[in-house]
């Protein structure tokens, strides 16, 4: 009798002591899930914050897990302690050497200790995707230079900074070279100099991030491009004939390349230039016999300037003056008296002759 009754007394005594807890905090908090968003990613990294929980009364966080998913919001996911016993503030976790241009789905558990054991709850499920590779372009291309532009996709965050931009070269049958490391954000463009003319360069960049308490950097490559400088600027003319008469024409043609187009002409006729002769076509009407040399000078959009080969062209005088004079008229009437005259010779000669045979004949014996 004696032990039943120091049970029931032990019972009271629980059962009072769960009545007196509830009673001093009647309006205690269940453990409160935290709210997970994402701070910024790059092409390999995605940094994650979430709100810290709030433990049940008398009791304290003793981790938060963070789940991540490759292939959808319903799994399956892997599990990382973080080791945060936080139960304020904000707290951030950040994965790297990821790939780019993927999805990802995330989420977080709290677990809390107290006296009976554990506890959790878990967060909302987000989707990150990381971000694009740098994307490479060419602007301008010269002789000797390449300009180059790139797209950086990347959204840094206090977690993962931008470290640099490096631009690599690559000639033909050679290997990638470095040509620059940039170190500033928003500088995103480059010209190349120093460039064979007429050559081909493939061309790329990486850009270079960092991740707070991480020794390692991460870079991803932009695609590359492949550019043939131009060649340098030449010029030659042609034209149908190099000899002509007074009052004919003759058709100079220039055929431009290399350079940087589109092109300006200008013919010169005996070393002085043609006032309006400034296509890549020259049509010389010479108005007195004599030598005449003709060349071209071309200059492209650049400013570079190259002169033509030089042609010669001997002008004659005109056997037969054109139609149309009166000298034209005079030789045509001497032409046809002539004619007449010969033909006139000849109607006579022919009657003489037969004169001469019927006189002989009425002579004869």
């Amino acid at each position: 009798m004696g032990k039943r009754k120091l049970s029931t007394i032990l019972g009271l005594l629980i059962l009072a002591s769960l009545l007196l807890i509830s009673v001093q905090v009647p309006n205690a908090a269940a453990l409160s899930s935290p709210t997970l968003s994402y701070s910024g990613y790059t092409e390999t990294t995605i940094s994650l914050v979430w709100s810290a929980s709030s433990p049940d009364f008398g009791n304290s966080i003793e981790n938060y897990v963070v789940y991540l998913s490759t292939v959808g919001v319903n799994g399956p996911y892997n599990s990382y302690s973080t080791g945060y016993t936080s139960d304020s503030g904000d707290l951030y976790y950040t994965f790297y050497d990821l790939n780019p241009s993927t999805n990802y789905w995330f989420y977080v558990e709290v677990i809390e200790g107290n006296f009976l054991g554990s506890s959790d709850a878990v967060s909302n499920t987000i989707q990150v995707t990381t971000a694009n590779p740098p994307t490479l372009s060419v602007s301008s291309v010269t002789q000797t230079t390449v300009s180059l532009d790139w797209q950086d996709y990347n959204d840094y965050s206090g977690n993962v900074s931008f470290q640099s931009y490096t631009v690599q070269i690559m000639p033909p049958s050679g290997t990638w070279s470095t040509l620059t490391t940039i170190t500033q954000q928003s500088d995103t463009s480059y010209t190349v100099t120093g460039l064979s003319p007429g050559q081909q360069y493939s061309f790329r960049v990486y850009d270079t991030v960092s991740v707070t308490g991480v020794s390692q950097t991460f870079s991803s490559y932009s695609n590359e491009v492949t550019v043939t400088t131009t060649s340098p600027l030449s010029v030659t003319i042609s034209s149908s004939t190099a000899t002509i008469n007074t009052g004919g024409t003759v058709t100079f043609s220039a055929s431009a390349n290399g350079g940087t187009a589109p092109y300006s002409y200008q013919w010169y006729v005996n070393g002085d230039p043609v006032n309006g002769a400034t296509s890549s076509t020259f049509t010389f009407s010479p108005s007195s016999a004599g030598t005449y040399t003709i060349y071209v000078i071309v200059t492209d959009s650049s400013g570079a300037t190259r002169t033509s080969n030089t042609m010669t062209v001997a002008v004659n005088n005109s056997i037969i003056p054109s139609s149309g004079s009166s000298s034209s008229g005079i030789n045509y009437l001497l032409i046809l008296v002539i004619v007449v005259i010969i033909a006139i010779v000849t109607a006579v000669a022919i009657v003489l002759s037969r004169r001469g045979k019927g006189k002989a004949k009425s002579q004869a014996p």
